[in-house]
């Protein structure tokens, strides 16, 4: 697929379901699926680590936040 065709893709939203326990296996596999359409996740960045946990992403970077941290 081009760059181009990329890019003029639909953008879907990946709205959080009330079957899902937690936001790690949310994030996770709203990646998952980022991915078996044929996307690369090249990076996850995020002030929380439960936003970078769960993988399907080559490299993860967290970002300081002293005021707010989630379980």
């Amino acid at each position: 697929m081009s760059d181009s065709a990329r890019l003029n893709r639909k953008q879907e939203p990946h709205l959080f379901p009330s079957y899902w326990r937690t936001c790690i296996e949310f994030k996770s596999g709203a990646r998952k699926e980022i991915q078996e359409k044929g996307f690369t996740i090249l990076a996850t960045i995020s002030d929380q680590y439960s936003d970078l946990l769960g993988g399907y992403a080559q490299r993860t970077f967290k970002l300081p936040d002293p005021m707010y941290s989630l379980p």
